[in-house]
């Protein structure tokens, strides 16, 4: 009982990652409820398959990440009650990315998620010409491995430094969200104030969520405009992709409310 709290400060992610799970199921199979309503967006050709792939996988860091920082600082931010120590330990390693069990435990949970809305889109709602879809899927899996180990290492390589005018700016609500010390038992933030692990991941991945988000609008009012040129017609998201894009833009703005204001007990 003393850790449900965290299912509460979860519920952004976790909300999300039904959404994510329940679009497939409910919109691909045969007798599916949805299926006459939703099933048309999961039509998608070759380059749509390598996009959803990896805006779908996208997704499921975003909702890892978010999910991390919950689950690292939740006795710090909200009170919460702290996780066991078995849970807490290394879970894995990626270059910098060194999340721990639990954290391994929703990371694997998000991405089966991405990839069953993956899968649906490459089978299709007639379950034809699957191969061509399938081969861009992969594609875009392994671009969204290369621009996560591009992310991860630039977030590696930047010093704490750069990130002093955000850390600033957060010491009126330091927990959570600033390192400190302990200093003969008394606690004290660090001066100058850093941000904690993980934060700076989040901010290059919410900046790279937000040049996306450009790119594919500038795409999309090119082609309203009539512009027909190849290049622009490849960063047009299908439908698919635009409630991907939708959903990873939902998941910042109403994650990093959440983290700011459980901590003041006030709703998001």
């Amino acid at each position: 009982m003393r850790y449900l709290p965290y299912i509460y400060f979860l519920r952004v992610p976790l909300l999300c990652s039904l959404a994510l799970l329940g679009l497939p199921l409910a919109a691909v199979p045969p007798r599916a409820p949805a299926r006459a309503l939703l099933a048309g967006m999961f039509d998608v050709d070759p380059a749509g398959a390598a996009l959803v792939t990896f805006l779908a996988l996208s997704l499921a860091a975003t909702l890892s990440i978010a999910a991390d920082l919950v689950l690292r600082y939740g006795r710090m931010r909200f009170f919460a009650a702290p996780l066991p120590a078995r849970l807490t330990r290394l879970g894995f390693t990626m270059g910098p990315l060194a999340p721990s069990r639990i954290s391994a435990f929703f990371i694997v949970y998000f991405a089966v998620c991405a990839i069953v809305l993956i899968v649906a889109g490459v089978i299709g709602p007639e379950a034809e010409g699957w191969m061509p879809r399938a081969l861009a899927a992969l594609a875009g899996a392994v671009a969204f491995v290369v621009f996560l180990r591009l992310v991860a290492a630039l977030w590696a390589a930047t010093p704490a430094e750069r990130t002093g005018w955000i850390a600033r700016r957060l010491r009126f609500s330091a927990s959570g969200y600033l390192a400190g010390e302990s200093d003969g038992g008394e606690w004290r933030w660090l001066q100058p104030p850093r941000l904690l692990a993980g934060h700076g991941l989040a901010l290059l991945m919410l900046a790279a969520s937000l040049i996306m988000y450009g790119i594919f609008g500038v795409a999309r009012y090119a082609v309203l405009s009539g512009w027909t040129a190849p290049l622009v017609r490849l960063a047009l998201p299908p439908t698919l992709g635009s409630v991907l894009v939708l959903m990873i833009m939902l998941v910042w703005i109403f994650s990093g409310a959440a983290y700011f204001f459980d901590r003041y007990r006030v709703p998001v």
